[in-house]
């Protein structure tokens, strides 16, 4: 039996969206040449919506406090943490190396 590979949806403004593209990539697990999921290559629109956005939200990043900004990134330090074991095993997968490397 055959499970189609989950395609993966863009972050854009803080929204997870489809993408209209058509056109994808696999992504192969070099060790088992499963394919493990598939991203788009995002369209012309869907480049200029983030890039909008991310021009947008730098308004506000740029007058963030330098003590806000680090908290942010100590929270992000800590879910990775967090989420270190299933994180190791996605890239795994995704670069074919061992857990342990």
């Amino acid at each position: 039996m055959t499970v189609a590979a989950p395609r993966i949806r863009m972050l854009i403004d803080g929204q997870f969206i489809e993408s209209t593209s058509s056109h994808w990539q696999n992504v192969v697990n070099p060790a088992t040449q499963d394919v493990l999921a598939q991203v788009p290559f995002a369209t012309p629109s869907e480049v200029d919506a983030a890039v909008a956005s991310a021009k947008e939200a730098f308004k506000t990043w740029r007058k963030t406090p330098i003590g806000t900004r680090a908290r942010i990134f100590l929270k992000y330090q800590q879910l990775i943490r967090e989420n270190m074991s299933e994180l190791a095993h996605i890239l795994s997968a995704e670069q074919g190396k061992t857990v342990p490397d």
